[in-house]
Formats: C-alpha cells, sequence, structure tokens
C-alpha cells in the first residue's frame, strides 16, 4: 500500500497531504506484519529518503531490504534514486542502478534512471 500512496502523490494523482501520513504509516505497519519483507523496507526507506529526509534511516532501510532479497531490483533502483543521488554519491549511485538493470533487464523506468543518471555524471 506504501508504494502505492507514494507513486499516486509522485505522479500527481493526489496530492501529498494526502498521501505522505498514509506512505509513511503504511510503510511502517508493513515491517511491523512482516520483519522479513525486502518489499516492506524499501517501502519504509523511501519514505524516510522522500518525507523526512532521514538519510542515515533510509540507508538502514534499503541496505536491510537488499540484504534480505538480493533479487529485489526495487531495492537497489530506490536506493540510488532516493538516497545515493541526493546525497551526491552518483558513481555509487549509478552501480546500484547497474545492478537494479540486471535484476530486471526489461524495466523501462529503470532504464530511464540509469540514462539519467549518466546524463548528470
Amino acid at each position: 500500500m506504501s508504494d502505492a500512496y507514494s507513486l499516486l502523490a509522485h505522479y500527481g494523482v493526489t496530492g501529498p497531504a494526502d498521501s505522505w501520513t498514509k506512505v509513511a504509516a503504511s510503510a511502517a505497519s508493513a515491517v511491523m506484519l512482516d520483519g522479513a519483507s525486502a518489499e516492506a523496507y524499501t517501502s519504509l526507506g523511501h519514505a524516510k529518503a522522500t518525507q523526512d529526509w532521514d538519510w542515515k534511516g533510509a540507508e538502514q532501510a534499503f541496505r536491510r531490504a537488499m540484504a534480505l532479497d538480493a533479487r529485489y531490483a526495487t531495492a537497489p533502483h530506490w536506493y540510488s534514486t532516493s538516497v545515493l543521488v541526493p546525497t551526491g554519491r552518483l558513481d555509487e549511485a549509478i552501480s546500484r542502478m547497474l545492478l537494479a538493470q540486471s535484476l530486471d533487464p526489461v524495466s523501462a523506468i529503470i532504464a530511464r534512471d540509469v540514462a539519467i543518471m549518466y546524463y548528470y555524471k
């Protein structure tokens, strides 16, 4: 649910005020319900980074997600775009994005974000 609320706000379908509290609450609930879910920790990391600018907390959540499921492409993808790029770690962001792309080679959104990172480099 957290990802759905987040993407609704990201793409302008709903206003941030309508979505952000739901994003954070849903992500926290997901982690409480299943502490072994890479998806839950990815959502939590995304919420911490994009809403609270809690880079350290977001990084911990994303690293936990990647440790739980090294094959879940969204974790390194969102870690790159939500934490590494905003904190100026572009080389590391590109490396993680390439990992995400290797895990999901047909993802158009990952391919777009790889291209954007190379453009800004």
